[in-house]
């Protein structure tokens, strides 16, 4: 993506339950997601991100100073059945927050600690000092499937 492709890479709750595969040479994923299961909350989801900072690895990841107001994610489709969330790590902390359309603009004040939550909490106030940007498929209360491609990514 440009100025930011760092080191890729892949997670899951690795409960069998959830699953993702990336395609090769592009930021395309598909996969599964389990049923989440409160109050435990150990299925999660799955999801793809990569360092910010073109000289890192995945263990020693160099934050990049963010600038403007906030992201613009496109999606080639925006799964359904689940929340697609777009995580920044900001430090030891993680920001997170909800696309609703495949093609969406957040602001940085958009990102929160808690977005899954009824009632978000710690908002970022401006542009992070960020080390990398994740793409997760959060679990929903029904099994669910996801096949999408991040098509373009710019910070405002």
């Amino acid at each position: 993506m440009g100025d930011y492709s760092g080191f890729e890479f892949a997670f899951s709750d690795q409960t069998d339950e959830s699953s993702i595969c990336l395609s090769p040479n592009s930021l395309c994923a598909a996969g599964t997601t389990g049923a989440s299961d409160p109050p435990s909350y150990t299925v999660w989801g799955a999801g793809f991100g990569f360092n910010l900072s073109l000289l890192t690895t995945s263990t020693n990841p160099v934050p990049v100073q963010l600038s403007g107001t906030g992201v613009t994610v496109a999606l080639s489709s925006l799964p359904t059945g689940a929340n697609m969330q777009i995580i920044l790590s900001v430090g030891a902390t993680t920001y997170c927050a909800l696309m609703t359309a495949a093609t969406q603009t957040l602001l940085w004040t958009s990102f929160n600690q808690t977005c899954w939550a009824p009632t978000v909490a710690g908002a970022l106030s401006g542009a992070p000092n960020a080390t990398n940007i994740e793409f997760q498929v959060a679990s929903s209360p029904t099994i669910g499937t996801f096949d999408f491609c991040v098509t373009a990514i710019s910070f405002q």
